[in-house]
């Protein structure tokens, strides 16, 4: 995949069939897109484009390497991470597409969904797209919002799930497990006993964080072994009156590996909310709250992801 970012001087010789969007995470929606977009290439021979604006710096579903890994696996050819400057947010709708969609990224043919949006005041939709068609000489394959429990999947919704801690729910929206990846930071046993080694990792920049708490979790090491786990996410003391805590992701392997982790990239997929983050009086109390949390997150993973594999 070509990666054209934070530039407008360029021009794509090859025809694509194009996708325009925030593209933020890969839900089902998007899914749905670039099945569409693959069943054109393979039909009419054209190269796949994907048009987004460069990163954000507000925390998002995924991240930058994470998006751009997301939409290599979706097959595109070209991702265009153009600059949002004044003069870009001015342009109409339908300088957008002659100017950009046709004139740098030489499209033939484009697949949105029928919210899609671009260009001034959102002067570009669904609508102007089947009326410039004609003009420009491209087709347009318009995708109805897909739905959940009779919500529409959307990019909003999933971070509507994640600050709710509902990571079942973000599951079936986007057909995988919400995940956070990071190098170990430290591996030790913690100051409930060795009966509680955890590692941390170094938290991904500009990752949205589950909601604070307690998660049935499963944890992927580099070499591909995945293992039950518990993991934390919030401060990293939960004794009260610790005035020096900070947000960490903390994570606990419930079969013990004897073997180092620091340095190692991890990735730790949330399976279900267990509990909110809560305060103890005491170490006694912290461990003995634990100790039932892993009872619990044990029930739930042979009932979930560990199904099967026995």
């Amino acid at each position: 995949m070509q990666i054209i970012s934070n530039t407008q001087d360029f021009i794509i010789h090859e025809i694509t069939v194009t996708a325009i969007g925030k593209f933020d995470g890969d839900h089902l929606g998007h899914q749905r897109i670039f099945e569409e977009m693959r069943r054109i290439r393979d039909q009419y021979g054209l190269k796949i484009a994907v048009f987004t604006f460069a990163p954000s710096s507000q925390p998002q579903i995924a991240t930058i390497n994470e998006k751009r890994m997301l939409l290599e696996k979706e097959g595109a050819d070209y991702l265009i991470e153009y600059p949002f400057t004044d003069e870009v947010r001015m342009t109409d709708g339908k300088d957008f597409v002659s100017d950009i969609l046709i004139g740098r990224i030489n499209m033939a043919w484009i697949v949105a969904g029928d919210d899609c949006s671009f260009g001034y005041n959102r002067s570009g939709n669904a609508e102007l797209l089947n009326n410039l068609s004609g003009i420009y000489n491209y087709h347009v394959t318009i995708i109805n919002k897909l739905k959940f429990e009779n919500t529409e999947i959307s990019s909003s919704r999933i971070r509507e799930c994640l600050s709710a801690g509902d990571v079942d729910t973000v599951h079936d929206l986007i057909g995988s497990y919400y995940s956070l990846s990071g190098t170990v930071t430290d591996r030790k046993p913690s100051e409930l006993s060795d009966e509680f080694v955890t590692f941390s990792i170094a938290l991904p920049d500009g990752k949205i964080l589950p909601k604070k708490g307690v998660y049935a979790s499963v944890t992927e090491l580099e070499d591909g072994r995945k293992f039950a786990s518990m993991t934390y996410i919030g401060f990293n003391s939960s004794i009260t009156g610790d005035n020096s805590a900070h947000i960490e992701c903390v994570t606990h392997i419930i079969e013990f590996i004897n073997e180092t982790l620091c340095g190692q990239k991890v990735t730790i997929s949330f399976i279900r909310f267990i509990r909110d983050e809560l305060e103890f009086e005491s170490i006694e109390k912290l461990r003995d709250q634990l100790k039932a949390d892993r009872n619990s997150i044990l029930n739930i993973l042979n009932e979930t992801v560990l199904k099967g594999e026995k």
